[in-house]
């Protein structure tokens, strides 16, 4: 009867270090705070979505990549307002959850915040076909620290929006 009892301990011992080691090893591992997950809001949107485009200033600062999706997704992602697009000026207007109002014009690397110019090095451009079906794509970072979204991306190219 003892070596039974002991056997029993023992495999409910091993049961719980199973459950609590890959939980361990995690916290570990990334040396990231522990701070369970519900207290972020995290949105991903997947690399289909995404597009990875070089950005070329000058000779001297050179190119690098920058991700832009299409604005209406990135709004539905960060919860704003749908915005609305100006066929003419090729600029889109959308509001922040604070009410001031952001303005993106197509060529134009940067934004108006309620008036004031917040610089940028990617500008939004306009993709379309022969029908005349166009979609305004914006630098993601952009986008998201305007609103107050912090970005990073995963290894397969998708886009993970926290806050």
């Amino acid at each position: 009867m003892r070596n039974w009892l002991t056997i029993v301990q023992a495999g409910v011992l091993s049961l719980a270090l199973l459950a609590v080691s890959p939980i361990t090893a995690l916290a570990q591992d990334t040396g990231a705070p522990r701070v369970p997950p519900s207290l972020y809001d995290v949105r991903v949107i997947p690399a289909s979505e995404v597009l990875y485009l070089t950005v070329r200033t000058d000779e001297e600062q050179g190119s690098w990549e920058r991700a832009y999706v299409e604005m209406s997704r990135l709004a539905e992602s960060l919860q704003l307002p749908s915005p609305e697009y100006e066929s003419i000026d090729q600029a889109i207007t959308f509001s922040l959850a604070d009410g001031r109002q952001v303005y993106l014009k197509a060529g134009v690397p940067g934004a108006w915040l309620d008036g004031r110019i917040v610089k940028f090095d990617a500008a939004p451009i306009v993709l379309g076909n022969s029908c005349g079906d166009s979609r305004v794509y914006v630098p993601v970072r952009l986008v998201a620290e305007i609103s107050g979204s912090g970005v990073a991306w995963s290894p397969d190219g998708s886009v993970v929006l926290y806050r």
